[in-house]
């Protein structure tokens, strides 16, 4: 099963939970790569790597976090989605949160009805 965390760089202020559910989810979707995006995965999978479809040491077992693969930042979408195997979500969360809001970017965690916002705050 898997748990899954809205990412993307807010166009506007964002005052309450609500706010980032509708910036989230509403308006056009499509747009320009985001480089931001692909710095944030490329962040991500040093700490916590990707799957590798064909490891060359059958010994180098790590445990996967993400659900989704490849994990690159590769969207042309306003809202990047990323997937966390939910016995890791306590474990790569709060790693996910503190990169992204280093690079501007807000998280919205719809399970948990929060949203970290790049300047600190948290919002539920």
């Amino acid at each position: 099963m898997s748990f899954v965390l809205h990412i993307w760089e807010a166009t506007q202020p964002i005052a309450n939970i609500d706010e980032a559910g509708d910036q989230a989810f509403s308006g056009p979707q499509q747009c320009e790569q985001n480089p931001k995006f692909i710095a944030f995965a490329k962040q991500l999978t040093e700490k916590y790597p990707d799957a590798d479809p064909h490891p060359e040491d059958d010994d180098a077992y790590f445990e996967e976090v993400w659900s989704d693969s490849p994990l690159d930042g590769v969207c042309n979408e306003l809202v990047y989605t990323l997937g966390i195997f939910s016995d890791c979500v306590d474990m790569v969360k709060p790693f996910v949160v503190t990169t992204a809001n280093a690079l501007g970017l807000t998280v919205y965690d719809m399970q948990e009805g929060e949203a970290f916002l790049p300047d600190g705050r948290v919002l539920s």
